[in-house]
């Protein structure tokens, strides 16, 4: 019998849709929510070429060059998107309708192969640059080595906590990109449900403008240079955009709800 929600064609996959209050998260902002056990298309040989958006917003993700794989029971015992090198990506070509200074909050579920790779379970970005990026960011620009971070137009930040292999539920909020705004005011990371202190490692710790940027992509490995020199591993089970920074009380609501499917 086929796993509902998976196809193993390049044809449509049938399945019955994804809705935010029948798992008890946040409907308004949400421009993209892919999650692994729904929306995939795959062949035989689990080689995803495409991931539907559960959102409503028809932001699907395709593969950059090379495809990225599905694990049946990855995370929490749940499906997954395993990406092991800088071509296994899954994207989309624009920024999910949010406008340049506007903020957003970005979740996700993911968990790394090598505690020692960069790793970003979503990114925003213009290609080709070198610094018009907002990420999660496992192993950042220049960390103080094997942490947990964040790269915000030409700033990155480490956190205190360390990078591991175990399953990870991070949520990223951004009041503004505003260009000019301190970051340090603007920025608010979670990982686990708790929050974490972030130190900045290089960049003048304010927001750049980001009105280039051009694509959003869940699932990147990062092979720019690091302290841990290393190219990352990572999966990621479901992953969640809105167009806008959470209140305190629906990142609870998120928080509760997916650290109770994947067992965080």
């Amino acid at each position: 019998m086929p796993t509902p929600g998976i196809s193993t064609s390049t044809t449509s996959p049938s399945f019955s849709a994804l809705t935010p209050a029948g798992v008890g998260i946040p409907a308004d902002g949400l421009v993209l929510w892919v999650r692994a056990d729904h929306g995939i298309y795959k062949n035989a040989q689990n080689e995803v070429c495409a991931w539907h958006d559960q959102s409503g917003k028809g932001n699907d993700l395709h593969q950059f060059t090379a495809r990225p794989t599905w694990q049946s029971a990855a995370i929490g015992g749940q499906p997954a998107i395993r990406a092991a090198t800088t071509s296994q990506l899954l994207y989309t070509e624009n920024v999910l309708g949010i406008a340049a200074t506007s903020g957003r909050t970005f979740i996700a579920v993911s968990q790394l192969a090598t505690a020692t790779g960069r790793f970003n379970p979503i990114i925003q970005g213009q290609s080709g640059t070198t610094s018009t990026y907002l990420m999660i960011d496992a192993n950042t620009w220049q960390t103080a080595g094997s942490r947990e971070g964040l790269y915000v137009t030409n700033s990155s930040f480490d956190t205190g906590l360390a990078t591991s292999t175990t399953p990870r539920l991070h949520v990223l909020t951004v009041s503004t990109m505003a260009v000019g705004t301190a970051l340090s005011s603007a920025l608010a990371y979670r990982v686990n449900g708790a929050a974490q202190t972030l130190t900045l490692k290089t960049g003048n710790g304010s927001i750049q403008s980001f009105a280039g940027a051009n694509y959003t992509a869940v699932g990147s490995v990062n092979a720019s240079p690091s302290a841990a020199a290393t190219a990352g591993d990572g999966m990621v089970a479901e992953a969640l955009v809105y167009d806008r920074a959470l209140t305190a009380d629906e990142i609870t609501a998120v928080e509760t709800a997916l650290k109770a499917r994947y067992g965080i």
